[in-house]
C-alpha cells in the first residue's frame, strides 16, 4: 500500500491517534501508551503502581497528539515538475558566466558565487574563499586565499609520493590519496595556523590512486586506483568494507550518491553502478572512443526533500559533452 505523508501524520501526531476516528482506522493502543491517560502518583498502592509502570514499560508510550483535523495533503507528485522533466527546458547563455585560463575541474558555490577548481585543487568547507592544491614532489599540501597566490598554510610528506587525489569529508576531515597506493584520513584545523593530524592509513590497492569520493549519509570512502580496484571503507571506523571487482583497466573516475547510497565507478569507457552493498546491477559502455572518456561523474540526489523517481546520474567527458546514461542492468 502506498502511504502519503499526511495520512502517515494524521495516524502518528493528527486526528486518527484517538477516538472515534482512531477506531476505524484500526490505529488504537493500549490505553495506558496515552499521554495524560494515568498519572503515577497518585497511585497509593505500591503493588497497583509497579503493575502501571511495567504495562507501560512494555507498550511503550504513543507520541503527543499535534493535530486535531486532517492534515492537508501536498500536491500530486505528477503535478510537481522534476528535474529530469525540466532537462529539455535548459537553455545556454549567448556568453559565458566566466572565462579562465586553465582547465576547470571542479565547481563550487558560495553563497551567490560560483567559484571554478582547476586541476589538484578543491575548496575548503566552510572557508570558501581558501582553497587546498596538491600534487606536489613532497608529498604536500598547501592552502591559499582565493585572491592571493601565497600559500598561508602548509604540510609537507603526507604520503611518500606526490598525492592524486583529495577530498574533504567535512570541514576537519581531508581524505587523500597518493601515487604511494595508499589512502590516509586527516584531522585538519584552520585558525591561525594549518595543523594536521593522520587519523589512519588505509592499504588495499597496490597502484596509484586516481579518484576519491565519499558519503557522510551512509559514512562510506571509495577509492580507484590504477590496479583496477575500487575499495569501499568505513569512514567511521577506518576499516576495509569490500572490493568493487569487474573493472578492465584504471578506476579513474567514482561517486556515492549520497541519498540512495549507490556507487558509480568508471574505467576507460565503462560505467558501473553498485548497491550501497557491492552488488552491481547495471553496466554500460559509454563511449568507444578513448578521447571522449569519463572524466566526472555526479549523482543528482534533488533538491531539499524533493522526491525523485528515478536516479539520475551526469557524466562529463573529454570532448567537453555531459552525457545522462542509462545503464543497461545485469541482473535478472
Amino acid at each position: 500500500m502506498s502511504w502519503l505523508i499526511s495520512e502517515w501524520i494524521d495516524l502518528i501526531f493528527g486526528y486518527k491517534q484517538r477516538g472515534e476516528a482512531a477506531i476505524k482506522a484500526t490505529n488504537v493502543f493500549h490505553h495506558l501508551s496515552y499521554q495524560g491517560s494515568i498519572d503515577l502518583e497518585k497511585i497509593s498502592d505500591p503493588v497497583e503502581r509497579l503493575a502501571s509502570i511495567n504495562i507501560i514499560h512494555n507498550f511503550g508510550q504513543t507520541p503527543k497528539q499535534l493535530f486535531t483535523k486532517p492534515h492537508p495533503k501536498r500536491k500530486l507528485e505528477s503535478q510537481i515538475p522534476q528535474f529530469e522533466d525540466l532537462i529539455t527546458d535548459l537553455r545556454q547563455p549567448p556568453t559565458p558566466m566566466q572565462i579562465h585560463s586553465e582547465a576547470i575541474s571542479s565547481l563550487h558555490m558560495c553563497n551567490d558565487r560560483a567559484m571554478a577548481g582547476f586541476g589538484q585543487k578543491a575548496f575548503i568547507p566552510g572557508r570558501s574563499d581558501h582553497y587546498l592544491e596538491w600534487g606536489f614532489s613532497d608529498g604536500s599540501v598547501r592552502m591559499f586565499a582565493v585572491d592571493d597566490d601565497r600559500p598561508f598554510g602548509l604540510a609537507e610528506n603526507l604520503h611518500s609520493m606526490p598525492i592524486t587525489c583529495a577530498v574533504f569529508a567535512d570541514e576537519t576531515t581531508l581524505i587523500t590519496g597518493s601515487e604511494d597506493a595508499t589512502v590516509c584520513v586527516w584531522q585538519v584545523r584552520f585558525g591561525k595556523t594549518f595543523e594536521i593530524q593522520l587519523k589512519e592509513c588505509l592499504r588495499g590497492h597496490i597502484a596509484r590512486i586516481a579518484t576519491l569520493a565519499f558519503s557522510r549519509s551512509f559514512s562510506i570512502i571509495v577509492s580507484g586506483a590504477d590496479d583496477g580496484k575500487a575499495i569501499v571503507w568505513d569512514l567511521n571506523r577506518l576499516k576495509y568494507v569490500r572490493q568493487l571487482h569487474g573493472h578492465v583497466g584504471p578506476v579513474e573516475v567514482v561517486a556515492v550518491n549520497d541519498t540512495t547510497g549507490d556507487i558509480a565507478t568508471c574505467a576507460g569507457p565503462n560505467l558501473h553502478w553498485w548497491t550501497i552493498n557491492g552488488e552491481l546491477f547495471a553496466a554500460q559502455m559509454i563511449c568507444t572512443d578513448e578521447t571522449k572518456g569519463i572524466l566526472a561523474c555526479v549523482f543528482y540526489e534533488g533538491v531539499g526533500q524533493e522526491w525523485i523517481s528515478k536516479d539520475l546520474l551526469f557524466t562529463a567527458h573529454k570532448e567537453g559533452v555531459v552525457r545522462v546514461p542509462h545503464p543497461i542492468c545485469t541482473g535478472d
